[in-house]
């Protein structure tokens, strides 16, 4: 998961996906790369550099040029971490146990209440509370 997860960050950069989708169709060179996203040669070889440290792209030396190609089975693990991720079941907060006060559940960020409703702000309403502060 760690190492997805840094993956996932290295991808998060516009350039570095933009070289993976173009490693995707081909294998390239670091110049060809840079005129195609018409970025320098170093700018490039720090983007892959990051890339190869996650383990997504590898190269291989064809002659003097360094060849570089997307290891699909690395992409495959990412998808996979973001599939497991998706499966989570979600829980409602639970007042009681995040240790919320009904005083303190007003300036709560929670976004829904224990009940799974919008929370209208008046948490002496909410019925799970409702318990608690009478």
């Amino acid at each position: 998961m760690e190492n997805s997860r840094e993956c996932l960050k290295a991808m998060a950069d516009d350039t570095r996906f933009e070289i993976v989708s173009l490693l995707i169709r081909q294998d390239l060179c670091a110049g060809a790369i840079a005129r195609r996203l018409e970025i320098s040669e170093a700018a490039v070889s720090q983007h892959i550099k990051l890339l190869r440290e996650c383990g997504i792209i590898v190269g291989v030396k064809k002659g003097y040029f360094m060849h570089y190609s997307v290891r699909r089975e690395k992409l495959v693990e990412m998808s996979k971490c973001l599939i497991d991720l998706s499966d989570e079941v979600r829980n409602p907060c639970d007042p009681r146990t995040e240790g919320c006060s009904a005083k303190r559940r007003i300036q709560c960020p929670v976004d829904k209440c224990c009940t799974g409703v919008e929370c209208c702000g008046d948490c002496s309403k909410c019925p799970c509370l409702a318990s608690q502060t009478s």
